[in-house]
């Protein structure tokens, strides 16, 4: 019986000990990939073509925010004088 009570404290011991591996190993991947997207950040940061594009895509959202707008404007109008 006592060598059964050793297997088992083992088997749980053992898996105690991979679930930490395995945990271990995904917070390091974690942390590689932040790291990865920092310095690709602020790769892109230093690039004047990013910062074009990204003035770029701020200027057309808003374009498309203002289009929407207006559209939903006159539609409310048109809903309105409807009535």
């Amino acid at each position: 019986m006592e060598t059964n009570e050793r297997k088992l404290k083992h088997k749980e011991w053992r898996r105690i000990a991979k679930k930490e591996r395995r945990r271990k190993i995904r917070r390091q991947a974690a942390r590689e990939r932040a790291a990865d997207e920092d310095r690709l950040r602020e790769t892109l940061e230093r690039s004047a073509d990013y910062l074009k594009w990204v003035e770029e895509q701020e200027n057309l959202e808003k374009e498309r925010e203002l289009r929407e707008k207006e559209e939903h404007d006159e539609r409310e109008r048109l809903w309105l004088e409807a009535e």
